[in-house]
């Protein structure tokens, strides 16, 4: 379980500046269809948005190389298997740069991290931890603080009951899927997953805009399967939703 669970969210260890690129109010509508369907075939898109299916398929492209995507994903929800989502924010004191990175590195090492940033404002650093129970969580709080302690001036934990997660909006102000909202948590049943359906999940976190043929010679099942074992995990409310890591930035 802890192995496919540490893909789910890829993380940069910190905000860098980044140079603005220009993009069209096509790349704009595109950008905004895939932020919160990124499975939705490039037919489907061309179709929504009345352009060639091959100019989709290299506008897509472009903006891949360009870094503005950087990754397709899927969101699942923790509570479904077993876990519970909890959160710590802590303020640093007395840290050098090369301290700083000792930190971000023992955190990537983690496997039950969802996600952590350095970042401003009432807190230095934001952490984001699934476990099974409180306990669990207790354990990883006691290890951070025996190592990192002499660094934390102030610290809040607290857990993530439910996390609504909602489409960029400033991408197209007219598309249909602003409304639409993706909700992970909450009280409920842990569905039982057998081990091709956690490398399903590990295939669909790293990238989610593989087709089921794709995924299936990497999990040893048949294109057919794997579309039938996605849309079990998704009745069940074990994916949420597909969406596009973009550098809105």
């Amino acid at each position: 379980m802890e192995k496919f669970i540490n893909i789910i969210y890829q993380m940069k260890d910190m905000v860098v500046k980044t140079e603005q690129i220009g993009i069209d109010n096509k790349d704009r509508k595109i950008l905004s269809l895939l932020d919160f369907n990124a499975r939705m075939s490039n037919s489907e898109i061309a179709k929504k948005l009345r352009l060639n299916k091959e100019v989709i398929r290299y506008r897509i492209r472009n903006l891949e190389q360009k870094g503005i995507i950087k990754q397709y994903y899927a969101i699942i929800n923790p509570s479904k298997l077993g876990y519970y989502y909890f959160r710590i924010g802590a303020r640093l004191q007395n840290i050098t740069k090369k301290e700083k990175e000792t930190i971000f590195d023992w955190l990537r090492k983690n496997k039950k991290i969802a996600y952590f940033s350095f970042c401003e404002g009432s807190y230095d650093v934001a952490i984001g931890y699934w476990g099974r129970n409180i306990f669990e969580f207790e354990k990883f709080t006691d290890n951070f603080n025996s190592r990192f302690s002499k660094y934390i001036s102030e610290k809040t934990l607290s857990v993530g009951t439910m996390v609504w997660q909602m489409p960029l909006k400033f991408l197209n102000k007219s598309d249909s899927n602003l409304n639409l909202v993706m909700i992970t948590g909450g009280k409920t049943e842990k569905e039982k997953l057998d081990e091709k359906d956690k490398k399903i999940l590990v295939e669909l976190t790293k990238n989610c805009r593989q087709n089921y043929e794709e995924m299936g010679l990497k999990v040893g099942l048949t294109g057919k399967a794997v579309k039938y074992r996605i849309k079990e995990l998704l009745r069940k409310g074990i994916i949420v939703g597909f969406r596009s890591w973009i550098d809105y930035s």
